[in-house]
Parts: C-alpha cells; sequence; structure tokens
C-alpha cells in the first residue's frame, strides 16, 4: 500500500494544475487509509508485546507505563552539558534541555543588524567570476517549487514555470550587486517558523 500512496502522489504532483482531477481525491482517501493502518499496526505490535511480556522484559514495560507523560524528549536526548561561570552542569530534564537548545540555536538579535561586524576573512580559494545565467538556471531547476514562501510572497514554481522570462533580468541584477558592491538590506532578512511534526 505504501507503493501504491508513493505512486498516486507521483500523479497527483505531475497533475498539480488540474484541480478536479480525481486523482487528488484518491490520493487523499488512500493517505488516510495508509495512516489508520498504520496506527492499527502499531496498536496490535504493543498488544502482542505486552502479552509476552516475561522475567527479561518485565522491568522495561515497567519503566513505559510507571513513567510520567513526555513526548519522549527525555529518552531521545541524552544528558546535555553547559559551563556556567567555569562550572561544568549536567542538565537532565526538559525544560532545562528545551532553554539550552533554544538559546543556542535562536540567539539574541544584535542591537543593530545591519552594524558591520569584525571580520577575519580567509584568502580566496579562487578568483572571483561574475555569475551567469548558467548557474542561475542550475540553481532554480535543484529549487523545491513548493517550500513555504519567504517575505516577498513568491512561491519557488514561479522562478521554475517563467525561468526563461526571469532568468535574463536576474542575471543583470545579481551581477549589478557585484559590480556596484551594493547589497539589498532586504535580503538580510529572513524568517524562521519552527513546526512540530508528529513523532
Amino acid at each position: 500500500m505504501c507503493r501504491q500512496k508513493c505512486r498516486l502522489k507521483a500523479k497527483s504532483f505531475r497533475l498539480w494544475a488540474q484541480h478536479l482531477h480525481p486523482v487528488h481525491k484518491e490520493v487523499r482517501r488512500v493517505a488516510n487509509e495508509y495512516t489508520t493502518r498504520i496506527a492499527g499496526a502499531k496498536k496490535k505490535h504493543w498488544e502482542d508485546w505486552l502479552e509476552d511480556v516475561n522475567i527479561d522484559n518485565m522491568w522495561t514495560v515497567h519503566k513505559y507505563a510507571g513513567g510520567a507523560p513526555t513526548d519522549g524528549g527525555n529518552a531521545r536526548i541524552p544528558t546535555l552539558k553547559m559551563q556556567t561561570n567555569g562550572q561544568a552542569k549536567e542538565l537532565d530534564n526538559n525544560e532545562e534541555k528545551s532553554k539550552l537548545l533554544y538559546d543556542t540555536f535562536f540567539p539574541p538579535p544584535p542591537a543593530d543588524p545591519h552594524a558591520d561586524l569584525p571580520t577575519d576573512y580567509l584568502n580566496p580559494a579562487c578568483e572571483f567570476k561574475p555569475i551567469t545565467d548558467n548557474q542561475i538556471y542550475r540553481a532554480i531547476r535543484n529549487l523545491a517549487p513548493f517550500k513555504a514562501l519567504g517575505p516577498n510572497n513568491i512561491c519557488n514554481v514561479v522562478f521554475t514555470k517563467c525561468a526563461d522570462q526571469l532568468v535574463p533580468w536576474m542575471g543583470h541584477l545579481f551581477r549589478a550587486i557585484f559590480e556596484l558592491n551594493v547589497f539589498p538590506s532586504e535580503w538580510l532578512m529572513s524568517k524562521t517558523v519552527v513546526i512540530q511534526k508528529p513523532g
């Protein structure tokens, strides 16, 4: 059934512009049925496992059944270590781990995001060459067409479908940026959306 779902998804993707095509309804039906079967298989697996409990794994069952409700993060993320005033501290609960990971991956922004920070660049590995239209074509071909929109609200599929009309203009734009040494400040802005995935 997994192969059937993948084939239908591929067909639905090819026919994405035909909104009324019956394949879109069929792929949703098969995907829902597949999800239901997976949930049923998981339930049956756990029921069979509990029925076959023996002296070797009874303490494992006790650990799962007696533990506090959790999303499993405590089991997946090992004990973390952090330095505080030169002292090493171990973090073993979800709240402390979450705060440490958040502070590490999302540091506070600088007071002036456009300020020139001191940098020590290495010597160039090769001579710089202006961007060519072929390079832009290759970059567009590698874009995922339906990724989340950026601040400009332009979907990647616009670039993939209109590359022949856009690339000549984009080529002049990118080459002018390097020739004039002017970088649009809007391009420094990004939007990061953290979405919790199931499981």
